[in-house]
């Protein structure tokens, strides 16, 4: 990483006091803004190649809207993100560092300098510039409504024995943003040996006092490490992870509804994400739909913005023209069980399995409907045609949010239900 006028003096060197006294100092003030990412049909032009990893076209893009938006943060971000992920760090830190001194919002581009940073092996600048972005954070409400500042420190802490700051930064994380957002186990571990790899008195100093100034907690000086909430682990049922790049689902073989036996592991069953376009209702999109690998993990590559309700299928699919052609466009309405009955079972074949959850429902089974089930899951199946959602509770599917320049992992326990 280049260095820069507004760069920190490094820590445990002879600035290492300027380095503290910067890092706990708001030195930029945010200005209220009013515009996001859907303000303007163009950003598309940035965000559809950023999310499809053409870099360099994202880079061109951006570089033809900045004359029209030269005080708008979030394209300094998408221009300095592209340019990062080609490894092209100084010419990214100069992106964000003329964004810095031009944008009314600055917290975005300090979280953007700080991943700069970090992928520079430069603990310190990283630091710096994250507490640069909690200064500006707590003058907005709701902190902004970026969570990337508190989850990377987090780790930080955590790595350096912090437990107090690191169990604090983990509940600001989790009070932004539901459904346990941490980071995957690649970026976590990346993370984990910078704060090794950097770690001084000064940055565990600047640690302690941001969270004493902010949360209202630091750590003490033996607190172990285990006191710190640990991050759940990968693929953990239900949870979602968000990192850069891409959409993975991953399914996990739960039990036959009708036996207490595992179901065959899902390698090849179909995945497919289906918009909601409203509160109650999704559309079922087939060109969206892939299968899973022989690790039961999907990947998508692209993916365009907003709230996904996941389907899935693990039964053989004779005809995948057909089977596409029968569901592409369908809306699912999850208003009542009876629409979503209605919704799952399709033409005039009776459906072998049809029930939903989590905790009683009804399977129409060819001796007709059976009652007392308990599942998690509803179930619209015939013989050329199966489709199956999984709930987290009552009438609420499993969803995952897609936003733009960012991706999302969600792991589901498939059909995991006894009778």
């Amino acid at each position: 990483m280049s260095d820069s006028a507004t760069s920190p003096a490094p820590a445990g060197s002879e600035g290492a006091t300027s380095f503290v006294q910067r890092c706990l100092t708001p030195e930029y003030a945010e200005a209220p803004e009013p515009r996001t990412w859907q303000t303007s049909p163009g950003f598309r032009r940035v965000l559809d190649p950023l999310n499809a990893q053409r870099y360099a076209a994202a880079c061109q893009e951006a570089e033809k809207l900045l004359p029209a938006y030269t005080d708008f943060d979030l394209i300094y971000v998408w221009h300095a993100s592209a340019l990062l992920y080609q490894k092209q760090l100084a010419q990214a830190e100069a992106v964000a560092q003329e964004g810095l001194a031009r944008s009314k919002r600055k917290f975005n581009l300090c979280v953007q300098l700080g991943q700069i940073a970090w992928e520079a092996g430069n603990l310190a600048d990283a630091v710096y510039w994250w507490a640069q972005a909690w200064h500006g954070q707590e003058t907005l409400p709701r902190w902004g409504g970026n969570e990337s500042t508190f989850l990377y420190l987090y780790y930080v802490a955590a790595e350096l024995q912090l437990a107090g700051a690191a169990a604090t930064l983990l509940r600001r994380v989790d009070q932004m943003r539901g459904g346990q957002i941490r980071l995957n186990a690649t970026a976590a571990s990346s993370l984990r040996s910078l704060a090794r790899a950097g770690d001084t008195p000064d940055i565990q100093l600047v640690l302690r006092r941001l969270a004493e100034k902010y949360l209202g907690e630091g750590a003490p000086a033996d607190a172990p490490a285990s006191a710190a909430a640990a991050p759940a682990p990968a693929w953990a049922p239900g949870q979602v992870v968000e990192t850069p790049g891409r959409l993975e689902i991953g399914l996990i073989a739960g039990l036959m509804w009708d036996e207490d036996r595992p179901r065959p592991p899902l390698g090849g069953a179909w995945v497919i994400p289906c918009l909601k376009v409203d509160a109650q209702r999704c559309k079922i999109n087939m060109t969206l739909a892939k299968q899973a690998n022989a690790t039961q993990a999907c990947v998508f590559e692209t993916m365009p913005p907003g709230e996904y309700v996941i389907a899935y299928n693990p039964f053989p699919v004779p005809d995948e023209a057909g089977y596409r052609r029968h569901w592409d466009g369908k809306i699912l309405d999850f208003s009542t069980a009876e629409t979503l009955f209605a919704s799952l079972t399709p033409g005039s074949e009776r459906p072998v399995e049809l029930f939903a959850g989590p905790r009683g429902g009804t399977v129409q089974s060819e001796a007709g409907p059976v009652t007392q089930i308990k599942a998690n899951t509803a179930v619209g199946v015939r013989d050329s045609f199966p489709l199956i959602v999984e709930f987290l509770a009552e009438q609420v599917p499993y969803s995952i949010t897609v936003k733009p320049a960012q991706t999302s992992q969600l792991t589901i326990r498939s059909h995991a239900c006894v009778r």
